[in-house]
């Protein structure tokens, strides 16, 4: 006479009774009291649904949309978009150099991209950054920077071949901590977006537009100064987005850890950007430094979700931030024929 087992929560070790709450480990699929999963480390981690045995296998990973995919199958509108943005962060990867040549030779040359870097100041390392651009097989579209640490009127200084630049001011002329640019190919017809660009002690940015008229699309760089005021640059990039076009991607420098524990300022930085139609594409962490946790402090937002092909992290870096880039299939005037 076969005698049946009760299942056992592979975290608290005690009996799981029928119509109690479970997940399931990804890896050997044992169950897991939905509380105990709840109440854990694994969650303020933000690491994937293992045990206490596979955790080692764990990747960190910001997905607050991973949960809600999984426990809902009715076929909505709102539930294609969790559903989307769910695979994008799900599927969002660490690459090297060699690594996105290899992946991402057909998509880099027929779609355009975005890649962005915290540079910690362009007379450090600007020309390490013209090396590793370089090793790219196919050049990205566009490139965006922070903490540039320089104004417009030295961007004569730090030229990249076959790209066409925009610089912000800087706060207050600060000789560090401060500073945005962008990067566009010279193929591109670009136009800086004023209305979109600002400078304040809370938040800096810097738009442009790409494209001709009908067909373009908006790619904007932002840094936010740890120094400043996290709630009232919140309140700023409401504004921005309030305003921003449809087919709009911004890449910047939160300063808001993904992956740090659910927190006021993370519950409103998501409330600023989902109820605006913006979704972040970068999960994996993008700062990392001696001493510290890695961090998901960097990323890549956008409210054209359906556009994107790829987002990930650059191993290869020449800060404590790794590069973070996004592919999109969006077709975008090559000719200059807008009138700037």
């Amino acid at each position: 006479m076969n005698v049946l087992k009760k299942e056992v929560c592979a975290h608290c070790l005690k009996s799981i009774y029928l119509g109690q709450s479970i997940f399931e480990c990804y890896n050997c699929n044992c169950p897991i009291h939905s509380r105990c999963y709840n109440t854990s480390d694994k969650q303020n981690q933000k690491v994937d649904l293992y045990c206490n045995n596979c955790l080692h296998l764990a990747v960190i990973r910001y997905n607050p949309f991973k949960l809600l995919n999984d426990d809902n199958d009715d076929n909505t509108d709102a539930d294609d978009v969790t559903r989307k943005i769910s695979e994008v962060l799900e599927s969002c990867d660490s690459y090297s150099v060699k690594g996105i040549n290899h992946t991402f030779a057909h998509e880099l040359q027929m779609q355009n991209s975005l890649i962005f870097q915290n540079l910690d100041g362009n007379k450090s390392n600007f020309d390490s950054l013209a090396i590793e651009i370089a090793r790219f097989t196919n050049k990205f579209s566009v490139i965006g920077l922070a903490e540039t640490n320089v104004g417009p009127e030295l961007k004569n200084l730090y030229e990249l071949t076959g790209y066409e630049s925009f610089y912000q001011d800087t706060f207050d002329s600060k000789v560090k901590g401060s500073g945005v640019a962008l990067y566009v190919l010279n193929s591109f017809n670009a136009v800086k977006n004023n209305n979109l660009s600002q400078v304040t002690e809370n938040l800096e940015t810097l738009f442009v537009t790409i494209g001709s008229i009908g067909n373009s699309t908006s790619i904007g760089v932002i840094y936010r100064p740890p120094s400043g005021n996290a709630e009232q640059a919140l309140q700023e990039l409401s504004s921005i987005l309030d305003k921003a076009p449809k087919h709009t991607h911004i890449a910047g420098d939160f300063n808001i850890n993904l992956h740090g524990k659910h927190s006021n300022i993370i519950a409103q930085y998501e409330d600023v950007l989902f109820s605006r139609g913006f979704f972040p594409l970068i999960s994996l962490a993008t700062h990392e430094k001696p001493g510290c946790n890695a961090s998901c402090i960097d990323n890549i937002i956008t409210n054209d979700l359906d556009s994107v092909t790829a987002s990930g992290v650059i191993t290869d870096h020449i800060s404590h931030h790794l590069p973070i880039f996004t592919i999109f299939d969006w077709e975008i005037s090559k000719t200059k024929n807008i009138h700037k």
